[in-house]
């Protein structure tokens, strides 16, 4: 664990943790502010278009020097399906960019409590099938982190299981997966975690499922078979709240795996659609910490794997 991690995780441990309970969730969406601006270094790096799908706004961010062939990238923001884009958000946004060279989509889907899951999703796929026209053959990925990255899993998902085109890689970055926040091991990290707490993110996730089981695995994704995921990548740090969620979603991943017929000619196994790549000390949404080794590292092997340069699975990651 870098210092700089060190300390910046310590400085949010000063912070209050508005999800200790579902009263001080409710105090904060009503205080809630409009989504973060785009930045004016992305500004400077990108031109920006906005237009509606489905009368939602959605932003696109094309690089000024576009790198050949590089792929399309749809990024949801977290933000516990209640909570607008942050400023945090862009820096993701705009390292992705600096560093592979795609064109970002970035959704500002209807969140709760206002909309549900139920709203969201026909809206991803009208948004996924705008990148697709628009790519003309050229990658298409998916990316989120939090809540994000839950909702790019329950789009896949559900598009997986009506035979539709899948994303050609979906990058999660401290995904939560798992809304009931069940495991024995949350208890275990909720101390070292300075953003979130279980007892408000199931409160948000009542919120988002509306009427529905938060178990469920288009809210829970966890609870999905896996099977047939297109190659995911999860990046995820030991000192958050869903970390426990991510090993096991890694573990399922991995013995799905090995009930699988190996190819023709090959004794081996074949090989999960799931890396998990862990990040010692790292906070929840580490990558936003982009001043840190671990946000760089983390990013610059999402990078490699939307610019498709070297292996996408490099030896183990640190623990």
């Amino acid at each position: 664990m870098s210092l700089s991690m060190l300390l910046t995780r310590s400085l949010l441990h000063l912070q209050p943790n508005r999800f200790r309970s579902a009263e001080q969730i409710d105090a904060a969406i009503a205080t809630r502010r409009p989504p973060a601006p785009v930045t004016r270094a992305l500004r400077r790096r990108c031109r920006v278009d906005e237009e509606t799908v489905l009368g939602v706004p959605m932003l696109t961010l094309t690089p000024r020097r576009p790198r050949r062939g590089a792929p399309e990238l749809v990024y949801l923001h977290g933000g516990a399906y209640v909570f607008p884009l942050r400023r945090a958000h862009w820096w993701i946004i705009e390292r992705l960019i600096a560093l592979s060279g795609v064109t970002v989509t970035v959704p500002l889907y209807p969140r709760a409590p206002e909309h549900s899951l139920s709203e969201a999703l026909p809206f991803l796929d009208s948004v996924m099938v705008e990148v697709r026209r628009r790519a003309a053959g050229r990658g298409v990925f998916l990316a989120g982190d939090s809540a994000g990255a839950g909702l790019a899993l329950a789009h896949t998902l559900v598009r997986r299981d009506r035979g539709a085109e899948l994303p050609d890689g979906l990058l999660l970055f401290s995904p939560w997966l798992d809304a009931t926040m069940s495991d024995p091991a949350v208890a275990r990290l909720e101390p070292l975690d300075p953003l979130l707490a279980a007892p408000g993110l199931v409160h948000c996730a009542r919120l988002w499922a509306r009427d529905g089981d938060i178990s469920g695995r288009l809210v829970s994704p966890i609870n999905d078979s896996l099977d047939r995921l297109p190659p995911t990548f999860v990046y995820q740090g030991t000192h958050d709240v869903l970390a426990a969620d991510a090993k096991r979603f890694a573990r399922k991943a991995e013995r799905l795996a090995r009930r699988q017929p190996a190819p023709v000619q090959d004794a081996r196994p074949a090989p999960s659609a799931v890396e998990l790549r862990l990040y010692r000390g790292a906070f929840h949404d580490f990558v936003a910490a982009t001043f840190t080794p671990e946000s760089r590292r983390a990013l610059g092997h999402a990078a490699s794997v939307l610019a498709r340069r070297g292996p996408v699975r490099p030896p183990a990651p640190e623990a």
